[in-house]
């Protein structure tokens, strides 16, 4: 009652409360906008929690009305890491950001966006973490061979619950599990086993090629505990089916996944904000979803436009890559269909929503997310 003291109406109520607000609004955005600015990262510190606390305060900034625009976070990302990184971020921002070829302005290089920047540093940290030398360049480091564990130091798989294999070196790691005779490769529908829709007129099942991939899963929410998978064959998880950075319209289908992940809050339709929900299996250490919603993408197929929306979409801002979750378009009464290195979505009315084509152990989707214009 003190900010309204003296004032004799509702309009001069309102004045005095919004002036004593505003300059208080002002002040936190000061004050925040200084932190934002002055955080730095330790050598011992951890690099993808630190990037999340960065993403974190960039979006409480974007609430209170002051807009972090994407070039100003990738230059304080950049000058918030130690000092070891910076020979490493020189020969990125050197090589992609904005240089003009020998022919002038059309041979302009596209900059790198603040994800595509994330997905690089998580990579070169995970390499860093595997060589147990974080400090060191990958361009000045030997990479050593990994040892081999004994048998016994193994702990069961994750997925199939077998001893002598982890979890990322099983071969049933990108197939469906059939809930009437608990292998993997089918549904119960197909299942050739008694109790099976199809007991006894299947021919002996093949042995599949080993899949690699790491797993991940929520491991504070029960209500939507997911399991989602990543690439991880190639050199770096970032990269895109050409072999440059995944792009902001590529994602990856995975039938290990059983909620949709993106990277890029812009997207969402609709957002709920998350507090510690944390995923794990996506780089060494746990990944913060800081929200979910939905999502809506546009693809081509053939010479169409066609759009889609996509539910439960997790916001996890330092995912390498956006993944969309074959399981879920199966339980919304969908099927895919797989085979000469394509992938093709179909949703249960029959129509084609996206095709895709194989890229190491996923499939790489075009898709297109409709960013919603402000209100």
């Amino acid at each position: 009652m003190v900010h309204i003291a003296g004032a004799e109406t509702a309009r001069a109520m309102w004045e005095q409360l919004r002036t004593v607000k505003e300059q208080r609004g002002q002040h936190g955005i000061l004050a925040l906008c200084r932190h934002f600015y002055r955080m730095q990262a330790k050598k011992e510190d951890n690099i993808s929690s630190h990037i999340t606390q960065l993403r974190q305060i960039q979006e409480q900034l974007h609430l209170m009305g002051k807009v972090v625009s994407d070039e100003d976070f990738r230059l304080i990302l950049a000058t918030s890491l130690p000092e070891s990184w910076d020979s490493f971020l020189s020969s990125y921002f050197g090589a992609v950001g904005g240089n003009v070829g020998a022919e002038g302005a059309d041979n302009v290089r596209p900059q790198l966006t603040s994800q595509e920047l994330i997905a690089i540093i998580l990579d070169e940290n995970r390499r860093r973490h595997e060589r147990g030398e974080r400090g060191q360049s990958s361009d000045q480091a030997m990479v050593a061979k990994g040892k081999k564990h004994p048998f016994g130091e193994y702990k069961k798989c994750s997925i199939c619950g077998k001893p002598g294999h982890l979890g990322n070196e099983c071969r049933h790691r990108d197939k469906v599990k059939c809930m009437n005779c608990g292998k993997f490769g089918h549904k119960a529908t197909d299942c050739w086993a008694k109790g099976g829709s199809k007991a006894g007129q299947g021919p002996p099942m093949k042995r599949q090629k080993m899949e690699r991939a790491y797993e991940a899963r929520e491991v504070e929410s029960k209500e939507d505990e997911a399991k989602i998978a990543y690439d991880n064959d190639s050199d770096t998880v970032s990269l895109g089916s050409d072999g440059k950075i995944a792009s902001f319209y590529e994602w990856f289908a995975d039938s290990r996944t059983t909620l949709h992940i993106t990277n890029c809050r812009e997207v969402f339709v609709t957002y709920q904000a998350l507090k510690d929900h944390a995923i794990t299996g996506i780089g060494l250490q746990p990944t913060q979803a800081l929200g979910r919603g939905t999502v809506d993408v546009e693809s081509e197929v053939g010479d169409r436009k066609v759009k889609f929306r996509l539910h439960g979409v997790l916001y996890a801002p330092t995912a390498p890559n956006s993944l969309l979750s074959i399981m879920r378009l199966d339980d919304a009464g969908g099927r895919v269909l797989m085979g000469n290195s394509r992938t093709i979505l179909i949703d249960k009315n029959k129509h084609t929503l996206a095709i895709g084509k194989k890229n190491g152990r996923l499939y790489s989707l075009k898709l297109r997310p409709i960013v919603p214009q402000p209100a």
